[in-house]
């Protein structure tokens, strides 16, 4: 396939509203993608208006849901009301209110607190944070309970991550927080080699998303991190909210062992979260 068809495809992509504010070059991978496996679609693209074409747009948008917008809930054109309302770093009533519109999140509320403290009772109290694929996972920055903290913050979506730089500029007023969201392909290990050393990286649900076949990157991207810990976390929960029969790893806690990476696991309702030591 060319240039010129890939461009087509991603423009019509890009009228959702769930996709339009996602990084193109990473719609434009996700589309090569498809078609790399599914090499015999190619042909309907020479008739953009007929029910195969259609059926190709359908099936390439449902993958891009799957792996990037299941994510978000219906409230979260609500998120900006909520941001200009937060008082403080102590204003937990917007702050959740925030983090409920995003799915993830809003699975956590209940949890964020002993989280935090059970987490770093094992690595220690950070300094320094990266966060991977993070959603809106950094207006739990409340419920982490350190004043004096730097947190970069990493995802494909343009809105979240220019949403995430607003409200870091507004905990200036209240805190000693240095925060910052870049839009990052982190599905790419080049992209991973550059970013910053620090004490915590958080891999929340962002393992399973970058993963497409086997765990060959995953093993890169945990040996290349210039991390001390490393938070990984995996749904315990289908899409519809059932139970997973196996929501345990057993292909990460065989890869740990094997890179001698000790870890520690911590459950809750909806996740279990396995604390990876490098030091």
């Amino acid at each position: 396939m060319n240039n010129s068809q890939i461009n087509t495809i991603l423009k019509i992509i890009k009228k959702s509203k769930k996709y339009c504010s996602l990084s193109e070059e990473i719609l434009k991978k996700e589309i090569k993608k498809y078609f790399q496996l599914n090499p015999k679609s190619i042909k309907h693209l020479e008739k953009p208006k007929s029910k195969k074409f259609k059926e190709v747009i359908k099936s390439i948008k449902s993958k891009i849901h799957l792996v990037y917008g299941s994510f978000q809930t219906k409230d979260k054109g609500k998120r900006d009301e909520y941001l200009r309302n937060i008082q403080g770093i102590n204003d937990y009533t917007n702050h959740d209110m925030i983090l409920s519109t995003s799915v993830s999140s809003k699975e956590r509320l209940n949890d964020y607190k002993t989280l935090y403290r059970n987490i770093f009772k094992i690595t220690g109290k950070p300094k320094k944070i990266i966060d991977l694929g993070c959603g809106l996972n950094p207006i739990s920055y409340p419920y982490i309970g350190i004043t004096d903290l730097i947190y970069k913050a990493y995802d494909i979506d343009k809105d979240d991550c220019k949403f995430l730089n607003h409200y870091f500029n507004l905990m200036k007023s209240y805190t000693k927080l240095k925060g910052i969201a870049d839009v990052n392909d982190l599905s790419s290990l080049k992209e991973i080699k550059k970013l910053p050393r620090a004490d915590i990286c958080f891999m929340f649900k962002f393992l399973d998303v970058i993963e497409s076949k086997g765990h060959k990157l995953s093993e890169q991207i945990i040996k290349t991190l210039n991390c001390k810990h490393l938070v990984i976390s995996f749904p315990t929960k289908t899409v519809s909210g059932k139970k997973m029969k196996h929501p345990y790893r057993g292909w990460i806690e065989k890869m740990l062992e094997r890179i001698d990476y000790p870890f520690e696991k911590i459950n809750t309702d909806n996740e279990v979260f396995y604390i990876v030591s490098k030091q």
